[in-house]
């Protein structure tokens, strides 16, 4: 991103290489968690997908800092630098119990059993054979364009306003922190209510919240 000079350069490196990166990052560490976790899970899943809360918070005013301070290609090149140790950290991460998969496949080997669902999951062949998990797919498609292309215009949308930069870029820090405090206490009360009463919830919460935005300005 830093050696980009023409804006289809934006469209291959940053609409699809880091696509592949970000898809090939968050699915594997909330897979791993689930296996790792039979109780507690739902906090467990909430305190890593805090995550991305924390960074949110982080380096929207460090990148701003880099940015007035030399330029948006440095700050490319320094973000990119700090992506590099993640691929370094991943290599101590380690695979699920043992049991947990011998688990999942000794049980779907047996005719007159199945998995409990909530104990062991599915395998990926169960799965995709499931109307729940194609489902789910669309659901998640559909919130996360809804959700990222509100939040990739917020800075832009601010400094159209008159609000500067830096208070633009403690926008998102304040969205961070609040991702943050959401996704672990969320992730809290999937373990003790049922998870979609959880779900549907969030999802009214989040329909009031683009329906304020539609509000006139005064």
């Amino acid at each position: 991103m830093s050696q980009i000079s023409e804006v289809w350069h934006i469209y291959l490196v940053y609409g699809l290489l880091l696509s592949l990166g970000l898809a090939g990052i968050y699915s594997p560490l909330l897979s791993t968690i689930a296996r790792w976790f039979i109780t507690k899970r739902g906090l467990a899943t909430g305190i890593v997908s805090a995550g991305i809360g924390v960074g949110v918070i982080i380096m929207p005013p460090f990148a701003n800092y880099l940015i007035t301070g030399y330029s948006w290609r440095i700050s490319f090149m320094v973000v990119g630098l700090i992506a590099l140790v993640i691929p370094v950290i991943a290599q101590f991460l380690r695979r699920e119990p043992g049991y947990s998969r011998k688990n999942i496949e000794e049980i779907s080997k047996t005719p007159d059993k199945q998995p409990h669902v909530s104990m062991y999951g599915l395998t990926l062949q169960q799965a995709v054979r499931t109307r729940q998990f194609w489902l789910i797919c669309a659901i998640f498609f559909t919130i996360n364009i809804s959700v990222q292309s509100g939040l990739v215009h917020t800075v832009a949308y601010a400094t159209d306003v008159g609000i500067s930069s830096t208070i633009a870029a403690t926008i998102l820090s304040v969205i961070g922190v609040v991702s943050t405090l959401g996704k672990v206490g969320l992730g809290s009360a999937v373990d003790r209510l049922h998870s979609k009463t959880v779900y549907i919830v969030i999802m009214i919460l989040m329909l009031i919240a683009f329906l304020v935005i539609q509000l006139p300005e005064y």
